[in-house]
């Protein structure tokens, strides 16, 4: 739940550190901060099975409808990586690099990181493909340069000599890099579900074309705009949920400074 939180309230880049930012370790103090980082790297869980639940949160929701044709579909997506212990990167062709000024060199046209290929059960909808599914998770949800998991240099071992190209530590952070990306399409998921729920995509649309009025043309919400339904449902939750919260208007200026400037 914190973590789910908090990846839904973070703004910008999501490291675990700011994860616990947005989420606020003050609104929970049972738990210390490392048992996130552990969540990622050493926690029992699969990921297979967040998929299966999502699915089944569809069907129980009535998506599909009853005798609507599901289709597979397989896609790849690359999420670029910097570091030279990041396990698991390797060079791979970015087909979003523009070849302007490029040459001919083929080096030019590739980028470290995770290609991931992901086999999806689609489920018909008039809102997106599954490329626009993949630019939504890594434009709104962190998909493209998420950093979890971490490990130390042994004390006393000398540090190696740096050569070109990722050097993992064997196969320390191998969870951390396979689970990560699985977790924050189940957050996609989620968030969809969500708002599928309990948004109101009337009121979602007519504020952004008030809040952007060169989108006279917008008919549905973006995902970003659902996101940010969920992140009004949960502030609204946390500040005025309580009896007498909404009294409390020291406290809650405070939560929106920290909030703000933490973005």
């Amino acid at each position: 739940m914190a973590l789910t939180s908090g990846f839904v309230l973070c703004i910008g880049r999501r490291t675990i550190s700011r994860v616990i930012q947005a989420y606020g370790l003050g609104y929970e103090k049972r738990r210390h901060h490392s048992i996130f980082y552990y969540f990622f790297s050493r926690a029992v869980w699969l990921p297979n099975e967040l998929g299966n639940r999502i699915l089944q949160l569809a069907i129980d929701r009535g998506l599909p409808p009853k005798d609507t044709e599901i289709i597979m579909t397989v896609d790849d997506t690359l999420c670029r990586k910097s570091g030279a212990h990041i396990w698991g990167g390797g060079m791979h062709h970015d087909a979003l690099l523009s070849n302007y000024g490029r040459g001919k060199s083929l080096v030019k046209f590739f980028s470290l990181g995770h290609n991931w290929v992901i086999v999806c059960l689609c489920i018909r909808t008039p809102r997106w493909t599954q490329e626009e599914m993949h630019r939504n998770v890594k434009q709104h949800m962190g998909l493209e340069d998420p950093q979890n998991g971490w490990w130390r240099r042994p004390k006393g071992e000398r540090r190696n000599k740096k050569i070109p190209g990722p050097q993992p530590h064997k196969e320390r952070g191998e969870k951390a890099v396979s689970r990560t990306v699985p977790f924050i399409l189940t957050l996609y998921g989620l968030v969809v579900l969500w708002y599928f729920g309990n948004g109101s995509a009337r009121e979602d649309v007519n504020r952004a074309r008030r809040l952007s009025p060169w989108y006279r043309e917008k008919s549905e919400p973006s995902f970003g705009e659902m996101l940010a339904a969920l992140r009004r449902h949960l502030w609204a939750i946390r500040n005025f949920g309580e009896p007498g919260a909404e009294q409390d208007a020291e406290k809650l200026n405070a939560a929106l400074l920290d909030w703000m400037s933490a973005a």
